[in-house]
């Protein structure tokens, strides 16, 4: 399926690879325009944004098709030619769109008087005419008359619906609107039915009340087509039944509903009807519009309220996930999960479990695995590699004594087509980041330097980079994005082109240390007194061991940062002597000012946006708290 395009964001030129759809207006005769017939037909969109306008040109065979549209039916258009309404037309319309053969447009049209959806394709040949009534006298004829009226006032009939609140009084069948809290995939049941469960909140309840809804239905068109938490749904006929104090909703065999998107912004438009008719009218636009405002800013119901990057995924909480299929495990005999291996591209939490495959990769370390059980595991069986899915309130649990959390689909598994609402933006930048993951080849290939030293370092991704302010003494290694470096469990070693943002401290004398070599005591010059009451300084014995001598030495932390990540990194002793460079030694800042200042104008050099270090870094794991991953420059060193 085409992606959905609404009608305020068209731009003249072609429509290819999408469709758009709006409600007819009305229908001009059918005319001849250089010798081709033509209607012209005024569709419209509406949002919460308000309504936009368009003038639709079928021509050639679709002209012929438009002896089946109707003010109120809703048509469908797909590869169309747009262009702008000219000024001195009088028109509210902006735009129009023209339906060739030649251009191999389709169109549907979605009819409730003919109570049937008709597609015709550029090949497709046109379905026959409509039936038209046949005039009848005498008893027959009023016996049509009256059917024919009953038929109309069933189509259109008004409605009374209950608040949620209110079902606790009414009895027998009851119309509702709602919007999903949760749900549960519709599965099967162990007789013949599919069973469908959801919940569904309005602003009549109280924060934990809601109204469960189960349905036992014959066959899948009778589903309603749920997708995600915070859609709005329409209910006519449902049963009531109450359980302990509490209210359900069951099907009944003449029931109907109507799902719409519960997005803010999307075309109010059903995503699909259980029945070959609806009756729909304003107040049923403003109820659709209500419940989405109230919706959108309520915790938990919201489309969006749930919405995490894998990166953000807290212990003990639940999230909606959008990410893509990496892999997916094969259940072991009569196993009832699934396991799918997923990645946005973003560094997942240390303890999100992980599946790794031989030879490990970048988008091995940068995927998680998630498992699905009993139906959801069927339905992730039928995922493959490439998808791009979301997981509706993923738990996230601690695993006890296991050292990785545990994480369940609690909520349903929806794969994305290109006909979803979802962010195309999102879309667009969670598969760029994971194409770039899965491009790199395995952490161990992506030295090419013979040197023994440069093996131990990391890479797999080289990219041309501007003239950097610094030389990185392992010149063959290939460099790394600091989001990889950050997934790598250390030891390891890396090569990456970063910009620095911040120097800590930012007093430059306050980047030397008194260290003694033995015993590793730390001391800022002139703040520490010796065993004998003199102020220490280089060449003074330290206080913690007698066989000591202290020594200067650089220590301070660079925050670097590439275009997705940061961390910081600490130069040390020998790596930031190798940095800053034998002509300014740690001992003679504090009493040579002309060193000092050559010291500020190298570091000020740094921090300018446009300059980039191309610099080596380790990772390690701190000494007392082992949890605590840190990182060192080492290698490197600041061109003058």
């Amino acid at each position: 399926m085409s992606a959905l395009v609404s009608l305020v964001n068209l731009n003249p030129g072609f429509l290819r690879h999408g469709h758009v759809r709006g409600e007819v207006l009305v229908k001009f005769p059918l005319t001849k325009v250089d010798n081709i017939e033509q209607v012209r037909i005024d569709i419209r969109e509406q949002t919460e944004s308000g309504t936009t306008d368009v003038q639709v040109y079928l021509e050639e065979k679709y002209a012929q098709a438009a002896q089946w549209i109707q003010k109120g039916d809703i048509l469908v258009l797909s590869d169309v030619e747009v262009q702008p309404v000219p000024t001195e037309e009088a028109s509210s319309c902006q735009l129009k769109l023209f339906a060739k053969q030649r251009l191999e447009s389709g169109i549907s049209i979605i009819s409730g008087r003919l109570e049937q959806t008709l597609t015709i394709g550029p090949d497709s040949p046109l379905p026959n005419p409509p039936p038209e009534k046949k005039r009848k006298t005498g008893t027959a004829n009023k016996t049509t008359a009256n059917t024919s009226k009953s038929a109309a006032t069933a189509r259109n009939q008004s409605y009374e619906y209950s608040t949620l609140r209110e079902l606790k009084v009414n009895n027998g069948l009851v119309n509702a609107y709602g919007v999903v809290k949760w749900f549960k995939p519709v599965y099967q049941s162990r007789g013949s039915d599919l069973c469908l469960s959801f919940g569904l909140v309005d602003p009549s309840l109280d924060n934990e009340d809601q109204v469960r809804c189960n349905m036992f239905l014959k066959t899948l068109s009778k589903v309603p087509p749920i997708e995600e938490v915070g859609d709005v749904v329409r209910l006519h006929r449902m049963k009531k039944s109450t359980h302990d104090g509490k209210v359900y909703l069951l099907s009944t065999s003449g029931f109907s509903a109507l799902v719409f998107n519960g997005r803010m912004g999307t075309p109010i438009i059903p995503r699909g009807s259980t029945g070959n008719t609806y009756n729909w009218c304003q107040r049923d636009h403003s109820q659709v519009l209500k419940l989405r405002a109230w919706a959108h800013n309520m915790p938990g119901i919201g489309v969006d309220s749930q919405k995490r990057a894998i990166a953000e995924l807290e212990v003990n909480s639940s999230a909606d996930v959008l990410c893509e299929v990496v892999n997916i495990v094969e259940p072991q005999v009569r196993s009832p999960c699934t396991l799918i291996v997923v990645c946005d591209g973003t560094v997942p939490p240390t303890k999100c479990p992980q599946r790794f495959q031989t030879p490990v990769t970048p988008l091995c370390t940068h995927s998680i695995a998630i498992t699905a059980w009993d139906d959801l595991a069927t339905v992730a069986a039928g995922l493959k590699p490439g998808d791009l899915v979301r997981f509706n309130e993923l738990a996230i649990k601690d695993g006890g004594n296991e050292e990785s959390w545990k994480l369940d689909v609690r909520g349903s598994i929806c794969k994305i087509d290109e006909d979803s609402y979802e962010s195309q933006a999102n879309l667009q930048l969670i598969s760029r980041r994971v194409k770039r993951l899965r491009d790199m080849p395995p952490l161990h290939e992506g030295i090419d330097s013979p040197s023994p030293e440069d093996r131990n370092i990391e890479g797999n991704m080289d990219y041309n980079v501007p003239k950097p302010v610094t030389e990185c003494l392992h010149p063959n290694a290939n460099r790394v994005s600091i989001q990889l470096i950050q997934s790598c469990d250390p030891p390891k070693k890396f090569r990456c082109a970063v910009r620095c943002v911040r120097i800590k401290p930012t007093e430059t004398r306050d980047m030397t240390r008194l260290l003694c070599p033995n015993c590793q005591f730390q001391s800022f010059f002139k703040e520490s007194k010796g065993l004998s009451g003199d102020v220490l300084s280089v060449g003074s014995s330290c206080p913690e061991c007698s066989d000591g001598e202290l020594k200067a030495v650089y220590l301070f932390r660079v925050c670097l940062a590439d275009d997705l990540a940061s961390l910081d990194a600490i130069l040390f002793a020998n790596d930031a002597d190798t940095f800053i460079g034998s002509d300014i030694p740690a001992g003679n800042l504090y009493t040579n000012d002309a060193l000092h200042a050559s010291l500020k104008e190298r570091m000020n050099l740094l921090l300018q946006k446009d300059k980039i270090i191309d610099c080596c870094l380790k990772s390690y794991r701190h000494i007392d708290k082992p949890e605590v991953v840190k990182y060192r420059m080492f290698d490197t060193k600041l061109l003058k």
